[in-house]
């Protein structure tokens, strides 16, 4: 990771870069380029689309972009229209599933404090950062919620546990509050999730614009194909989903990926979608 890339000497950074991945081809490096504009962050990306005096020979930036769009959506500042704009712009990189992606960090208020301990919303977006695109970062007590920011000290709270004079201890269920345990074994479920669905770590991404409050994706690989539902509002959704026919063609099943429930397709079939929830199906 080289942190603050645009304030380095650019050029004998990418010269660095070169020389390492010459020698070991397999490694990756992460540049920090701290803005949420696509455009500008695109062009810091290795073999970027856009003219430069030199090519950066960075695989890998941090995705400030992404993470101003979720920003603003647990703040309630913005929807998920945001996030999908944001994903919209990932054609101005050359490889946007090696775009480093996160909710929260040392630096920045921490997810559950911006969506001001909404679990739901929190989920939400922690569900939609490791199902898209993109290398996911989890920074240490996002797992249990950890609800702080305002400054560093507070951003920075020590994980509650590991020390004899800890009065809460974190690291085991029954030193979590239900919340917080509800949050680690969720987040379990979906690190398990990326294990055992290849589309979802491999697929291609496909998003639809939301629309009546759901907001729509699909992981594809060859084999496999994962549509996701996100109900963002606060009342229950009705949809016969007739507008994902073109990727639904021939397709008859879906399995909750969470509950493992078998669910009929039809163009005819009503699903019904829970208040901030996410669903996650595999279709077949």
């Amino acid at each position: 990771r080289e942190v603050t890339y645009p304030y380095s000497d650019q050029r004998f950074m990418a010269r660095w870069a070169k020389e390492i991945l010459d020698e070991y081809p397999d490694f990756n490096i992460v540049g920090e380029v701290w803005t949420g504009e696509t455009l500008f962050l695109s062009k810091y990306q290795g073999n970027t689309y856009f003219p430069r005096e030199f090519d950066s020979n960075l695989p890998a930036i941090t995705d400030f972009g992404i993470r101003d769009a979720f920003s603003k959506y647990l703040s309630g500042s913005a929807g998920l229209w945001e996030v999908y704009k944001t994903y919209a712009m990932d054609f101005a990189y050359r490889d946007p599933d090696n775009l480093v992606v996160f909710l929260d960090n040392h630096d920045i208020d921490r997810a559950m404090f911006l969506a001001k301990g909404d679990a739901a919303k929190f989920k939400i977006a922690l569900t939609i950062l490791l199902t898209t695109r993109g290398i996911p970062t989890i920074f240490y007590g996002t797992e249990i919620g950890i609800n702080q920011g305002g400054h560093h000290g507070k951003i920075r709270f020590p994980f509650p546990g590991g020390f004899s004079h800890d009065s809460l201890n974190a690291f085991t269920s029954s030193g979590r509050t239900d919340e917080q345990d509800e949050i680690f074994n969720y987040l379990k479920t979906l690190l398990k999730l990326r294990r055992s669905e290849p589309a979802i770590t491999e697929g291609q991404f496909v998003q639809l614009p939301p629309k009546d409050g759901l907001y729509i994706y699909f992981k594809e690989s060859k084999n496999e194909l994962i549509t996701f539902v996100v109900n963002e509002t606060d009342t229950l959704a009705e949809s016969k989903l007739k507008n994902l026919r073109y990727k639904l063609e021939g397709k008859t099943e879906f399995i909750d990926l969470i509950t493992g429930n078998t669910i009929p397709y039809s163009d005819n079939e009503i699903f019904k979608f829970e208040p901030k929830k996410v669903y996650m199906y595999k279709v077949n």
